[in-house]
């Protein structure tokens, strides 16, 4: 009897640790704006002009996420990826005037895991001067 518990025990205490081990997910590559980590500078077109980040592979078939560290108070910026080929947007658009992370929902995420992205920064149409900003990004 001794050891038919040991063998239910060894096999339930298995069975947690391969449920567990089978739930783990990988956290998401972060990049900063710029290679050095220093700011950016929008260009205040409302739109019009874009700053580019370096091109990264995304990895999964998730959102985007940009996590923004620093904007300027009275300041509206614009995020979204882009085919780095072609300049074709790959994700909404999102506005924002505060720090924080920011999603930006691809409309065909499977297509692009595997492949480069960029992220673009524009200053909204409400925006008419230069902002300097930064932050991370991951193209997920």
């Amino acid at each position: 009897m001794k050891s038919f518990k040991k063998v239910v025990g060894t096999a339930l205490i298995v069975g947690l640790l391969l449920t567990s081990l089978g739930n783990t997910t990988s956290a998401a590559t972060y990049y900063s704006y710029k290679n050095d980590g220093s700011d950016v500078t929008v260009p205040g077109l409302a739109g019009i002009e874009h700053w580019f980040s370096p091109s990264q592979t995304k990895t999964t078939t998730g959102s985007a996420y940009n996590n923004v560290t620093k904007i300027p108070d009275n300041s509206r910026i614009q995020s979204f990826l882009e085919n780095p080929s072609n300049g074709v947007n790959l994700t909404t658009k999102v506005t924002y005037t505060q720090t924080g992370r920011k999603t930006m929902d691809y409309s065909a995420a499977s297509q692009w895991k595997g492949k480069k992205v960029r992220l673009a920064l524009s200053a909204s149409l409400s925006q008419w001067s230069s902002v300097k900003t930064n932050g991370t990004w991951t193209p997920n």
